[in-house]
């Protein structure tokens, strides 16, 4: 895995854009490898956000006034 620009697809150093290659010749198994993949990052970026949010949620909440 390595980040990229979303535009040009060069390799960056500094970026949250990624590509990821899979191939398989059965079609129907390249799609659900592909389709578990994209739910599995989802999920992981929900997760992500969740934990987040209550960080600021706690530090707001602690905030006089």
């Amino acid at each position: 895995m390595e980040r990229v620009d979303p535009v040009t697809l060069k390799p960056l150093t500094e970026s949250n854009a990624f590509s990821l290659h899979y191939r398989n010749e059965d079609n129907d198994r390249a799609a659900e490898v592909t389709g578990r993949l994209a739910k599995l990052f989802l999920s992981y970026n929900q997760k992500s956000r969740e934990q987040a949010a209550q960080g600021a949620a706690k530090f707001l909440s602690q905030l006089p006034g």
